[in-house]
């Protein structure tokens, strides 16, 4: 007796689980591919423990529907951070995001011990979110760390087409503050250490 032919449909089924486990393979070669730059750049020192992090409402590079997520901590101040955004980041961009391998989100992490105007800094790019302009002032501020004074904030602004009086009450306001100081929060829960190595 003659054994019954798989349907189209099953046949389908078939292939569709491939192609997933297929991916599935891709997602692991490309974290553990992250896990080894971590490692050689020394910012990977133990095996990641599990964190749960409020996300909600973070900024957001790349796509959304991206199935790995690159978590950042950082600060506008400190040269290393600077000098990630100016030289690592296009390569990040280029390689992962732009690929919709992965997406980043960013959360503030002033160092105020050691930064006087950091948390300044990031209600600034908090203030420019209002004007859809977020990522717009990170990379200015990230750009110009030396100048941070309130003064270079507001002439950053200015830069980017803000609207003056709009950015200028919400740094009065100091509406994002608890929010920013949240973000610290996390971080620390989630063991984030700063400053980090020289790169």
């Amino acid at each position: 007796m003659a054994q019954p032919q798989p349907s189209d449909e099953l046949k389908s089924l078939r292939k569709d689980l491939e192609e997933l486990k297929k991916g599935q393979k891709a997602i692991q070669r490309d974290l553990q591919e992250i896990r080894n730059v971590l490692r050689g750049q020394g910012l990977l020192l133990e095996e990641p423990k599990n964190v749960f992090l409020k996300i909600a409402g973070k900024p957001l590079r790349g796509n959304k529907n991206a199935r790995l997520t690159l978590i950042e901590f950082s600060e506008c101040r400190w040269p290393h951070c600077a000098r990630h955004v100016r030289e690592r980041w296009p390569e990040i961009d280029k390689d992962h995001i732009e690929t919709v391998k992965v997406k980043c989100l960013f959360f503030d992490f002033p160092l105020e011990h050691i930064h006087k105007n950091a948390l300044k800094a990031a209600e600034a790019s908090r203030c420019a979110g209002e004007h859809g302009k977020y990522w717009e002032m990170h990379d200015q501020l990230f750009d110009n760390f030396n100048a941070l004074e309130m003064a270079d904030l507001y002439r950053h602004s200015q830069t980017l087409g803000l609207n003056s009086q709009k950015f200028q009450e919400c740094m009065d306001s100091g509406k994002y503050v608890n929010e920013i100081r949240k973000d610290i929060s996390e971080g620390q829960r989630a063991g984030v250490r700063g400053p980090l190595p020289s790169l």
